[in-house]
């Protein structure tokens, strides 16, 4: 079905096909020494729920290029600068052989790994077989091996997803089709419309309203357990009247590559809080983390246009859509020494050691321009309690203020790891 391929990002929809295009998303860990592959999941098309054995038969062109296709039994967790793997098998197939790996959870790294050197044909049909606790991997009616399943898909549930990889043209999805083994069964499950009601007076947002103020209520919500996760979606439906979105905006998400922008994670939660007459808060659009390799990599003479270019992009995509953003995240050092000898406090990052304390301007700026009718935070944490952050954090608003920098408010997060974070109320 169309619909299926339509809010996949890198798919596009053909006379012959879905045409798998390279994205290129990968997360960049916190001390961006390494990075970490974040392929799409098709958590808006139709997923599989499945009893006993099963097959899935994908019929595949452009092989040259390197084809990868992934059969997920949980869809995988999205945190910060990293991604929870849970049950599933990637298959990645060229015209030189099928390398099968099974993730169980339990790491970031694939715990099982089989590797197929066979040739194949350019066009070629790929088969999966489930079966006996061992998937088996066929190509154009023969069997080349088999993976042990891990259990990977013990609650019944299948979801897929396809990536191609830089630096190709990317691959051809023919077709792709599931049906049972033996006493297995398989019901295909197609996208549904999510409207939530909204008429319970005790939901948050409900009993936020009443407030004479008419605050809006809100929680981080992220794309793939609201598609994906029944007790997720009715709770952030229901309940709020304002989301932030999670990690879809965040740099390294929704511009992957240069001139490359992958708006349809952030476009499905925008579209979905619409129907649901929920606002959507921006998070974040300039942060000296979460960048992807090709921006941190960008001189430092170039970076204040990267850095308007990019808002411009983002901003003017959702104008309109998105009520309010965080335009700088986390602006405050965490280096004790950036509080003392006169030092005002900045953390010392990319945009910091392009253009100093004024890539702030720049950036709040830049995104009033592209949509004068948004609010503008600037967003920190650790800021609950008196003390150098919280005196940095005024002294940085005062300045902001009296340069004319279109400023409307401040956000406050809390990063509660361990017990000396907890707030004192």
């Amino acid at each position: 079905m169309p619909q299926d391929w339509a809010y996949l990002e890198g798919a596009e929809l053909t006379e012959n096909g879905v045409y798998i295009k390279p994205v290129g998303r990968v997360l960049t860990h916190k001390d961006t020494s390494t990075a970490q592959l974040n392929p799409p999941v098709n958590v808006r098309g139709s997923h599989l729920n499945v009893s006993g054995d099963f097959m899935v038969e994908a019929k595949v062109s452009g092989l040259d290029n390197g084809a990868n296709l992934q059969l997920y039994g949980q869809v995988p967790i999205i945190y910060d600068e990293w991604r929870q793997e849970r049950g599933s098998i990637r298959i990645k197939a060229t015209t030189s052989g099928i390398t099968a790996d099974i993730w169980d959870g339990t790491s970031a790294n694939s715990i099982d790994q089989r590797v197929f050197k066979t040739p194949i044909k350019n066009n070629t049909d790929i088969i999966l077989v489930h079966k006996d606790n061992q998937i088996f991997v066929k190509v154009d009616g023969k069997t080349l091996g088999s993976i042990p399943d891990h259990s990977i898909f013990a609650r019944g549930t299948v979801w897929v997803g396809v990536n191609a990889d830089l630096a190709t043209d990317g691959w051809l999805l023919k077709s792709l089709s599931a049906k049972g083994v033996g006493q297995g069964q398989v019901k295909i499950v197609p996208p549904v419309e999510i409207i939530e009601a909204h008429d319970k007076p005790d939901t948050l947002r409900n009993l936020a309203s009443t407030n004479p103020r008419q605050l809006p209520i809100g929680s981080a919500v992220s794309v793939y357990p609201l598609f994906t996760d029944d007790q997720y979606r009715k709770i952030a439906l229901e309940q709020f009247s304002m989301i932030t979105i999670e990690n879809s905006l965040k740099p390294q998400f929704v511009h992957p590559q240069k001139g490359l922008y992958a708006y349809k994670d952030a476009d499905s939660l925008v579209e979905i809080a619409s129907k649901n007459k929920i606002q959507v808060h921006g998070h974040s659009l300039v942060m000296g983390k979460a960048n992807p390799q090709w921006i941190q990599k960008t001189p430092e003479h170039e970076r204040s246009q990267v850095m308007k270019d990019h808002i411009n992009s983002v901003v003017g995509h959702f104008k309109g859509k998105v009520v309010s953003w965080d335009v700088v995240n986390e602006p405050l050092s965490e280096d004790d020494i950036d509080y003392t000898n006169g030092r005002m406090g900045i953390r010392k990052q990319m945009w910091f050691d392009a253009m100093g304390e004024q890539y702030i301007d720049t950036a709040f700026s830049a995104t009033m321009l592209a949509d004068p009718s948004a609010k503008l935070y600037l967003n920190d944490f650790g800021l609950e309690k008196d003390g150098k952050r919280w005196d940095a954090l005024v002294a940085l608003v005062a300045r902001l203020q009296a340069r004319g920098v279109p400023i409307d408010g401040v956000g406050f997060e809390s990063h509660v790891y361990h017990e000396p974070d907890l707030v004192d109320p």
